[in-house]
């Protein structure tokens, strides 16, 4: 038997035990003593429940959240066992069951991870003999029950094949059961000793404040608590818990269960050589960080103090205040004054894999010009003499690792990079440049935590005003919190996903107050889940969406509209706000873009796309113009493509079709005369590349053999290729704008990056080895003037100057299959793009590298990025299954 149901067999005993207890056996205890005067004050957890039946009758009763945790296995079996055992001790002539008060004491064992004893007073009469007896008629023959050894009055129950013994005892009064002999001798030992929780002054004093009218009450014993969590957790995590053992010395909560809720609510003891006296004579603060922090936050560790000096010296040592008075060039006292008093950590992240890039720590600051010069008189005297600047916000780095944990201490000790930026009267930190950058984006679009309908749901149980507020999200944490367990329990927690994914959030906040400080933690499932998204707004088609989005001029409003395909081959004209205009079948799914033309030169827009079988025109409102659409006299084999050479509205289509010819078509779908239908070995499915080189055209044509053919605008050889080019398929042609070995580039299926000559001869430069299947882009990525080259191969990102020095570089998750794209944000700021369909997310990164977005773009086909309409805001419009997503990125 696993020790997981080891733990809810003997809590199920315990209801056996407490059923005999109020049934009235025969013999008479000679006195009564408390639970607490056999407990052991190294019991980590206690939790005290005056009427069983009662609780478990609220769970079982209408409470969905109960309801939801008993399809988890382990629940499961306990509801099983329990209906076992009410079975079993029922008697005809009572039916009151399980009324008893009981205590639950958990202890940590070396051995077996932990040790349960469930404890009852004596409040009646009760017969060892008897219950052996009612015992013995009832268990089946598999189980033997044997007399305890040497001088405690009980007996154990042995299963063979499970391997599991059981004991029941009455220790000096008390009746006991346990899985651990050991445990039960400790008990008997400990009575009428000064180690027992009845003679511990401060649990006594605290157990007063408790409420009488709570379901349970649970008591916390900081001193043994990581030593109880230490086996589940994984080695080398473990000293990241120590923490706990100087907290505080106890906590009392009392446990009130809801149809969609738990609430504890109670006190923690205050001593002044613990933790919890840094926060305990502070006023309480109201917290205003929310209002910056990501809205997709999954954990937040906040706390206010009225006086952060007082804080400070409370929580460091002489020695460590020492360092960190050297580190910010003796200024200690400059920079304690400027702080507010409140400071938060927060991450978004899913993975431990993520912490890093995806973390905070954000503090208030009374004044931030003074603020601002004395963070940069620290940052100088740390050795950094550089400044950034994204949007407006200034970036500099405090080139100290422990200058954060020395400073709020080692809960904030993630952030050790030091970039940081000024938002308000705030001071944000993160580990990069990008991750500031990233959360300046959360602010700048709205998508901030104070906005989130989840948490707003969530904190109407969460005080305004307090001290400390621990908050996380247990579905988005859980890959996190798996890489602090060991596999075992990992494993448990994953099992149970779908239970711990109905948990909309859990917190633990603590207030200042006399003599204790007022401690409250919340839990609570919901079944409604407002989608976390930055979308600005979402539109959900019938069927798949499979082409598109494409962005489209509206020559009435002067904004945009944005053209989709879904599965059904149905065509969605969509607004700037997201309102479906029209939508219109086609006889298939488009292989083109969509191109916009002047078809009567009267400066109103129409939209160019083909299928295999046609090309498409079509008006504003979804009309086709006169003539179309034009069915092609054999399939199209590629997309699509429109040169007006001269700017003056004179179209060319141009387009391959199954013969292998490449056709060359006016806008009223005549053949253009001169046009000498170059025709290729083998299919061309690659839309038709045009480039122009002092201007010369240069049309090239690739099929599916990679094999290439470059023409004039009248379709005759302009190059003839002197050598073998094996050109990479995703790769494009370029006008080589770096040097004078080629007018065109591109890359061939080992990566070397291709010259060609306006002669036909072919050059190479090696950037290293690559797959046959990566993706090429030659653009400007640093913003220097000058054309780098971009790589992605598989799941790696790499970035090149024009002497081949390595720029950047990024591992992706999963490998990448959509081509990256480059798009101008402004004339100042480009970005590159990247898709990872796995993961459905999309990546933009800036010029140094940066990810402007890491999180919440969701995508999983090519995306836009433009302004929908004349605000100068930048939208990215993206499509993933049905659903078509618009977000503001700047």
């Amino acid at each position: 038997m696993s020790k997981k149901n080891i733990v809810i067999y003997f809590i199920l005993i315990l209801l056996v035990i407490i059923t005999s207890l109020w049934y009235g056996f025969n013999t008479t205890f000679q006195r009564t003593v408390s639970p607490l005067d056999i407990t052991p004050n190294d019991v980590a957890i206690l939790i005290e429940i005056d009427n069983p039946s009662k609780v478990y009758s609220i769970l079982n009763g209408d409470n969905p959240f109960w309801e939801k945790l008993s399809k988890a296995p382990s629940i499961e079996k306990f509801n099983n066992n329990y209906n076992y055992i009410h079975n079993l001790f029922v008697e005809e002539d009572n039916n009151m069951l399980f009324d008893g008060p009981m205590s639950i004491a958990i202890f940590s064992d070396t051995i077996n991870f932990l040790d349960i004893a469930i404890l009852s007073p004596n409040n009646g009469n009760i017969s060892l003999t008897a219950l052996k007896k009612l015992l013995k008629s009832k268990l089946e023959r598999d189980y033997g029950i044997l007399d305890f050894d040497g001088n405690i009055d009980g007996f154990k129950i042995v299963d063979a094949d499970a391997e599991l013994t059981q004991y029941i005892a009455l220790l000096h009064g008390v009746l006991v059961y346990s899985t651990s002999k050991r445990l039960i001798v400790k008990l008997h030992n400990t009575y009428n000793t000064k180690n027992v929780l009845s003679s511990d002054t401060i649990f006594t004093n605290l157990r007063k404040t408790s409420g009488s009218k709570a379901h349970a009450r649970l008591f916390i014993n900081y001193s043994s608590i990581t030593e109880l969590i230490s086996p589940i957790i994984a080695v080398d995590r473990r000293i990241d818990f120590n923490w706990l053992n100087n907290f505080a010395s106890w906590s009392e909560m009392d446990l009130q269960i809801k149809s969609s809720e738990i609430l504890l609510s109670g006190f923690t003891s205050s001593e002044s050589n613990k933790y919890i006296s840094s926060i305990s004579n502070s006023k309480p603060l109201k917290m205003g960080v929310i209002n910056l922090l990501p809205f997709n936050t999954n954990q937040m560790l906040w706390i206010g103090v009225s006086d952060f000096e007082d804080y400070y010296q409370k929580i460091s040592t002489n020695v460590t205040s020492e360092k960190l008075s050297s580190r910010v060039n003796n200024n200690i006292g400059g920079l304690l004054e400027v702080l507010s008093g409140e400071f938060a950590f927060a991450t978004n992240s899913a993975s431990l894999s993520q912490v890093m890039n995806n973390s905070w720590v954000v503090a208030g600051v009374r004044d931030k010009e003074n603020a601002n010069k004395i963070f940069k008189l620290i940052d100088v005297s740390t050795g950094n003499n550089k400044e950034s600047q994204y949007n407006g916000y200034k970036i500099r780095q405090i080139k100290d690792e422990k200058f954060i944990s020395g400073l709020f201490g080692k809960a904030f000790s993630t952030i050790k990079s030091n970039y940081y930026t000024f938002i308000t009267d705030y001071i944000i930190f993160a580990n990069s440049e990008s991750s500031l950058i990233n959360l300046i984006n959360f602010v700048e679009t709205g998508k901030t935590l104070d906005l989130n309908d989840n948490y707003k749901d969530f904190s109407d149980n969460i005080s305004t005003n307090s001290n400390l507020l621990l908050y996380f999200k247990p579905k988005d944490i859980l890959k996190r919190i798996s890489s602090y367990l060991n596999k075992t329990t990992s494993q448990l927690f994953e099992s149970e996903n779908e239970i711990l994914s109905s948990i909309q959030g859990v917190s633990i906040q603590m207030t200042s107050g006399k003599p204790y400080v007022f401690t409250n933690s919340y839990l609570k499932h919901s079944d409604v889940y407002h989608e976390e998204n930055l979308a600005t707004w979402k539109v959900n088609v019938n069927d798949e969406i499979l082409n598109g989005p494409f962005l489209v001029n509206d020559h009435q409003t002067n904004s945009k509209n944005i053209i989709i395909f879904d599965r059904n081959h149905i065509l969605y004209f969509i607004d700037a706000q997201g309102n479906i205009l029209w939508e219109k079948k086609i006889d298939n799914g488009p292989i083109s873009n969509i191109y916009e033309v002047d078809f009567y030169k009267n400066r109103k827009i129409q939209y160019l796309f083909n299928t295999n079988d046609f090309i498409y025109l079509l008006d504003k409102k979804g009309r086709d113009v006169k003539g179309y659409p034009k069915r092609l006299h054999t399939k199209a084999t590629n997309g699509i493509v429109v040169f007006d050479y001269l700017k003056k509205k004179d179209y060319r289509v141009v387009v391959a079709q199954s013969d292998k010819k490449v056709y060359n078509y006016s806008i009223t779908g005549k053949e253009i005369k001169g046009w000498k239908l170059p025709r290729m070995q083998s299919t061309v499915n690659k839309p038709i590349e045009r480039l122009m080189v002092t201007n010369k055209d240069y049309i090239i044509i690739t099929d599916i053999d990679n094999q290439i053919k470059i023409v004039d605008r009248k379709g005759k050889r302009r190059i003839k290729l002197k050598g073998t080019l094996n050109k990479a398929k995703n790769s494009d042609f370029y006008v080589n704008k770096t040097n004078s070995k080629g007018i065109i580039i591109t890359t061939n299926v080992d990566g070397k990056l291709i010259y060609i000559s306006s002669s036909g001869n072919i050059n190479t430069t090696d950037f290293g080895k690559f797959s046959p299947n990566h993706f090429f882009l030659y653009e400007d990525f640093d913003g220097d003037g000058s054309k780098d080259f971009i790589y992605i191969d598989e799941g790696k990102l790499k970035v090149f100057d024009r002497f081949k020095k390595e720029l950047f570089s990024y591992d992706f998750d999963s490998d990448i299959y959509i081509r990256p794209m480059f798009f101008e944000l402004d004339a100042k700021q480009q970005v590159l793009g990247v898709v990872d369909d796995d993961e459905k997310t999309i990546y933009l990164f800036d010029k140094k590298g940066n990810i402007i977005i890491s999180k919440g773009l969701v995508g999983e086909r090519q995306f836009i990025i433009g302004k929908l309409s004349d605000n100068n805001k930048i939208n990215l419009v993206s499509a993933s299954g049905n659903t078509l997503y618009n977000y503001r990125i700047k």
